[in-house]
Parts: structure tokens; sequence; C-alpha cells
């Protein structure tokens, strides 16, 4: 596996949301990395935005859980 410093957004993108679901939380991709993606990178998106399908009572552990993830970057 690539580390998270080598992967395209896409990937890095896949790698976030699989880790989320691993964990209980299912979020789909949304905003201007889709865009990114769906273009081949013709628009650069700076950030992942990610829309939670959970409830709401799982939004605090998602955002430590992210977190978590930014720092092995």
């Amino acid at each position: 596996m690539k580390s998270m410093k080598e992967m395209n957004i896409g990937e890095l993108a896949a790698y976030i949301c699989n880790y989320l679901r691993e964990n209980g939380i299912l979020c789909t991709l949304t905003g201007g990395a889709c865009v990114s993606i769906y273009s081949e990178n013709q628009y650069q998106s700076g950030d992942l935005d990610f829309i939670e399908n959970t409830n709401y009572s799982i939004k605090k552990i998602s955002i430590y859980i992210v977190v978590e993830i930014l720092n092995k970057i």
C-alpha cells in the first residue's frame, strides 16, 4: 500500500472513507474533490469534504477519527 503522502486525491479519499466505514461511520465524498477526480485534475481542490451518512450523535466521533488519520500523514 502507498503511504498517504504518495496517494492522489481519489486514493486518499477512498482510504479515509474506508477507514471511517471500518469504524462504523458511513460518509460520502462531496465538493471540489469530486470535481477534481471527475475532471482528472483539470480542476484542483485543496481539501476533502465528506458528508456523514449516519446519525447526529456520531459526528463528534468522526471528527476525532479524521484527526487521527491526518496525524498519520
